[in-house]
């Protein structure tokens, strides 16, 4: 599921890339933004695979998170659940 919403994501590379270079790039420093461009597009092979090994670790960091903070929360729910409950009445009868 984490591949596949990685490369989903990766459809959206160019529109991504072009709004940094908005927003990085402003005021004097807008002029170069044209050439900017141009190299991104130059270099897409490598830029796309920069992207997907990122987006993969990231996917990664926040699926590993995700299981973690659900794991330590089922461990003591399951260890009450084997161990028993922590008060034991027992019932005795005095004749």
């Amino acid at each position: 599921m984490v591949i596949g919403q990685v490369l989903i994501t990766q459809s959206f590379e160019l529109y991504l890339e072009h709004g940094l270079v908005w927003l990085l790039i402003w005021g004097r420093d807008r002029i170069l933004a044209h050439i900017v461009i141009k190299n991104l597009h130059a270099h897409r092979p490598r830029n796309q695979k920069t992207a997907i090994m990122f987006t993969l670790c990231v996917g990664f960091v926040i699926f590993a998170g995700t299981m973690f903070v659900l794991q330590a929360e089922s461990i003591p729910e399951n260890l009450a659940w084997l161990a028993g409950a922590d008060v034991v009445r027992f019932n005795v009868h005095r004749p």
